[in-house]
């Protein structure tokens, strides 16, 4: 019989097995031997024979030629092993493919950050998060930094963009991407600032000056070294950064 023939004899095959028959015939035909492929795939040389036998009877065809030290693949077995190492290859792509699905990000994230954070750091940070995640939806909500940590415990946010507090509690975890220098300003009109800083040398401690009444920043300027130096004017705590500022020059 030609194989143009046979081929077409063996498409006309009804086929009843599952994966781990084809998983089976192809490592036979690879090691060549009964007990070597059953010790491999955990069962008795019997009942992977067993099994053979079955498949073949579904074929119609004989798979192997069998002798007492190895067994060979006839010709419709030869065919056979090309269309199971198809159909394994395609089943396991398939696999892997529904795993990177139910293992890829989905949903909402909720973000805080300041406004100026928005705009000095989201923008990279969310250019490799959609990169890597494109199924999460980011909601963002801006305001002050200092209720970061706040709105993060209570849950109100999922992650936020802002300095590192202090006292970091053991439930947050604390990532750094950049480190921001705070940098003193000063005014450029006639005030009591520009006038002490005329002076040789400056009289710090008479030098007013305006600080957030919370959060990092302000925190870090009301201990230490400052502390211990400058005079720090305090204001109402709903004078917070530049509000705070144009109240002062303005």
């Amino acid at each position: 019989m030609g194989r143009r023939q046979a081929k077409s004899d063996f498409n006309k095959t009804g086929i009843i097995m599952d994966f781990t028959d084809l998983n089976l015939f192809i490592k036979l035909a690879e090691t060549k031997n009964f007990a070597k492929t059953a010790t491999q795939n955990h069962m008795s040389p019997s009942t992977l024979s067993r099994q053979i036998q079955r498949m073949e009877e579904e074929l119609g065809k004989i798979l192997f030629i069998r002798d007492n030290r190895q067994v060979n693949l006839t010709e419709y077995g030869e065919m056979f092993l090309q269309f199971a190492k198809a159909e394994w290859q395609n089943w396991q792509q398939f696999k892997q493919q529904l795993n990177d699905e139910l293992d890829e990000l989905s949903g909402e994230l909720k973000l805080f950050c300041s406004v100026t954070a928005s705009y000095s750091h989201l923008p990279q940070v969310l250019k490799q998060f959609r990169q890597r995640y494109p199924k999460v939806e980011i909601q963002l909500t801006t305001g002050d930094p200092a209720l970061a940590l706040e709105l993060v415990q209570s849950q109100q946010a999922d992650i936020a963009l802002a300095g590192k507090p202090n006292n970091l509690p053991a439930s947050v975890v604390f990532h750094k991407i950049d480190d921001i220098h705070l940098s003193l300003i000063a005014p450029r009109v006639a005030c009591l600032a520009t006038q002490l800083l005329q002076e040789k040398p400056i009289n710090w401690q008479q030098m007013p000056f305006i600080f957030l009444l919370r959060g990092r920043q302000g925190n870090g300027l009301s201990n230490g070294y400052v502390k211990s130096k400058l005079n720090i004017r305090k204001f109402m705590p709903q004078w917070l950064g530049m509000k705070a500022l144009y109240r002062w020059w303005g």
